[in-house]
């Protein structure tokens, strides 16, 4: 009876190859990441099965995440995870990618600025309009889905 090892062909255990990736990732520079990640992809050997299944989980999942974006739950993240993977194997994907990145940084500065700036008063009223839409997204999720 063979044993199943949790390690891949580089000989290190798959969670600590994952690690491993993070941490490249998170010191790369914002805005050339996910460009730095497909330069790294492309010198290590893969087949092109390899390349298939990458592009092909990614357009998978970013479709799933398409789906459940009018459902409560992590649609956006899973967007973004199947985006990631297609960046592995397309520059272009890197690299728009990269672009959003820098925008959505930009966006979160701001967003923390004029939050940070608020009253007491708009926080609470802020809290409870995105807890109203909240409900109402997954009232009419329910509906779309579930209801007859």
């Amino acid at each position: 009876m063979a044993v199943i090892s949790s390690s891949n062909i580089y000989g290190l255990p798959m969670l600590e190859k994952l690690k491993q990736n993070w941490r490249q990732f998170e010191e790369g520079a914002p805005g050339k990441r996910f460009q730095q990640r497909f330069k790294r992809r492309q010198q290590a050997p893969r087949s092109a099965w390899r390349k298939a299944l990458f592009i092909g989980g990614g357009l998978l999942m970013m479709a799933a995440g398409l789906f459940f974006l009018v459902a409560p739950g992590p649609g956006l993240l899973v967007v973004f995870i199947g985006a990631g993977l297609i960046a592995q194997e397309s520059f272009f994907a890197a690299r728009a990618l990269d672009w959003t990145e820098i925008r959505i940084r930009k966006l979160a500065t701001w967003a923390l600025g004029v939050w940070h700036r608020s009253s007491m008063a708009v926080k609470i009223l802020s809290v409870l309009i995105a807890v109203a839409l909240a409900g109402a997204s997954a009232s009419a999720a329910y509906m779309l889905l579930f209801a007859k």
